[in-house]
């Protein structure tokens, strides 16, 4: 009976998405969660480029629905050092209905692995976003063993704030091997904040 109820739980909430997710055009989107996105290579580290150009998911039901969100767009880029090819810097931006369901997705989905430690750890500075509702920056080693290459190893940095109804999450590999420094992902993190704020406060009703 319990597992039956929470089918049925799991459909209504599903039902009530798709329902949202289908009516968005009719609701107030402030900002397109595109326009949030960075898209200055002079914040980066020399060398870097734009990998996978700006992607807007506003008109695919598809994957809106996969996201949980009302919008969503994603930028990446590539370390000039990358010899996995599949290495760089990434950023998300969610869209959901309301700041309510971004706290609560914030708290739900975003939570830092148990193998996490600082970027303090990598000489960075404990820096905090002033601008974001709420904000969390994380580091971890990632490991991966190839056939060919051995076994590789590398840091990932993730920062993720909270403005109002938007997640913006921004993850780049850092370490002097793929040229980019604490301080320049401290960089790339005030440049996000900055535009996120002046665009919301640019928009607000």
């Amino acid at each position: 009976m319990r597992k039956l109820a929470g089918i049925t739980i799991v459909l209504i909430q599903a039902v009530a998405l798709l329902i949202g997710l289908t009516s968005c055009g009719a609701r107030s989107i402030r900002v397109p969660a595109e326009d949030l996105l960075i898209d200055d290579l002079s914040l980066f580290p020399t060398g870097w480029t734009v990998d996978l150009p700006p992607f807007s998911a506003r008109d695919r039901l598809d994957i809106l629905m996969d996201q949980g969100a009302i919008d969503f767009a994603d930028v990446g880029f590539a370390s000039p050092d990358d010899h996995l090819d599949f290495l760089g810097a990434n950023q998300v931006i969610w869209n959901f209905e309301s700041s309510v369901e971004a706290v609560w997705e914030f708290r739900r989905r975003f939570r830092p692995p148990d193998s996490s430690f600082s970027i303090e750890q990598l000489g960075g500075a404990a820096y905090h976003s002033e601008v974001a509702d709420r904000f969390r920056l994380y580091c971890t080693l990632q490991e991966l063993t190839l056939q060919i290459k051995g076994e590789e190893r590398w840091t990932a940095c993730t920062a993720i704030g909270q403005y109002g109804e938007y997640i913006s999450q921004f993850t780049a590999v850092v370490g002097n091997e793929y040229n980019m420094s604490p301080a320049d992902f401290e960089r790339i993190l005030r440049a996000i904040d900055e535009k996120i704020s002046t665009s919301l406060d640019s928009h607000t009703p």
